[in-house]
């Protein structure tokens, strides 16, 4: 059976994978995701290291979330190795972390023809926008655009990327404005020096200069440069929460060049809510520097538009909504994606759980025979 320990990270969107990483096993190397899988799946306490369980209390009661968890429930650190009430239902958080499938006896049953949960976007036409996805990808834009520097913090699925996506279409349109998009795959290995490479390689088209000092002065040059020819730069990075502090203090560095009084560069980062931890003061008090100049927004998912979202998502396949989900199976959902944070009700409906979820629904409908999804079909899962 789980743990609570489970609910609490998921509530307080900590990963499975940051946990791994955050604690080190008797050889000084952090745990296997299975490791952890098992751990909050079944309680399985590694037997090969006696402080595991200490460490694990080290990494986590210090997180603000965690001590209101914890303190809602009047829960001691402790309590959080018991079992755990649990339906037996599906896991919300691992399904965030996949993609279901629309099965052939689904298609069939419904005659779903073009499956309107999948993740295939081809135009802005099939982009859905919440209110908070809205004032996020605005605020990602007004950052690129007027030289501001925001961190855009979301658990996967929760539609980053796809925000980035448009804006990426919706600025290079602007002659006036040039992108910089470092390509390291793993941005854990982007090292300060890389990041001053990556705007030499974006701006110039003369190779990265080889010395600190020759490199810095290169790079401001450019900025400067630029700024004074009318041209718009911004940094964009994916994955942001990989960056060592050492990168996150170069950005720093880079976004208080000036050209007189005006900035020269405008910095998006976007990353999964580890992101939201390294540029939180309180867990990061070393960090002030950056914390302090960089606007983070979390985007807490739909947030009570995930039936207009499954309404959009369906009539994009010129599917009739009705015909798939009753009113009391949208409503049901709702419930079923919403979870109790520090005192208040907070929303789970990021868009790729709602398509999975969407489709696990259906999928169980055409096995049970039912004609369409209703409260009682979600409520089973």
């Amino acid at each position: 059976m789980a743990i609570v320990l489970k609910k609490l990270l998921a509530e307080c969107r900590i990963t499975s994978a940051t946990l791994a990483r955050a604690i080190e096993n008797t050889r000084g190397v952090g745990y296997s995701k299975a490791t952890i899988s098992m751990l909050l799946k079944h309680g399985t306490i590694p037997t090969t290291d006696p402080k595991f369980t200490a460490k694990v209390k080290r990494f986590l009661e210090p997180i603000p979330c965690v001590q209101d968890w914890l303190a809602d429930r009047k829960l001691k650190f402790n309590d959080v190795w018991r079992d755990a009430d649990d339906s037996g239902g599906v896991d919300i958080e691992e399904l965030a972390q996949e993609v279901v499938m629309l099965s052939a006896k689904a298609r069939t049953h419904f005659k779903i023809f073009k499956d309107p949960f999948s993740q295939e976007i081809s135009s802005p036409a099939d982009i859905f926008l919440s209110k908070e996805h809205r004032f996020m990808y605005y605020a990602m834009k007004d950052a690129a655009l007027e030289r501001g520097f925001v961190g855009v913090v979301g658990e996967v699925g929760s539609g980053k990327s796809t925000a980035r996506k448009w804006l990426e279409r919706e600025v290079e349109t602007e002659p006036d404005v040039k992108l910089i998009m470092p390509q390291a795959l793993d941005k854990s290995s982007l090292t300060a020096p890389s990041l001053l490479d990556s705007i030499v390689y974006d701006l110039s088209d003369r190779a990265p200069k080889s010395g600190p000092e020759a490199k810095a002065r290169q790079v401001t040059d450019l900025l400067v440069q630029r700024s004074r020819d009318g041209v718009r730069v911004a940094l964009i990075m994916e994955e942001a929460q990989d960056l060592t502090p050492k990168a996150f203090k170069m950005l720093k560095r880079l976004y208080e060049v000036e050209d007189g009084f005006k900035k020269t560069l405008g910095i998006v980062l976007i990353g999964q809510t580890e992101l939201g931890h390294k540029l939180d003061e309180r867990e990061n008090p070393s960090m002030r520097e950056v914390i302090r100049r960089c606007h983070t927004l979390h985007i807490e998912g739909l947030n009570g538009s995930t039936g207009p979202y499954i309404d959009f998502k369906c009539k994009r396949a010129n599917i009739d909504r009705k015909k798939l989900f009753t009113d009391g199976a949208l409503e049901a959902l709702g419930v079923r994606l919403t979870r109790r944070r520090s005192g208040r009700d907070v929303s789970n409906a990021q868009p790729l759980t709602v398509n999975n979820l969407c489709i696990l629904a259906l999928n169980m409908a055409a096995e049970i025979g039912e004609k369409v999804v209703t409260d009682e079909v979600i409520n089973k899962l």
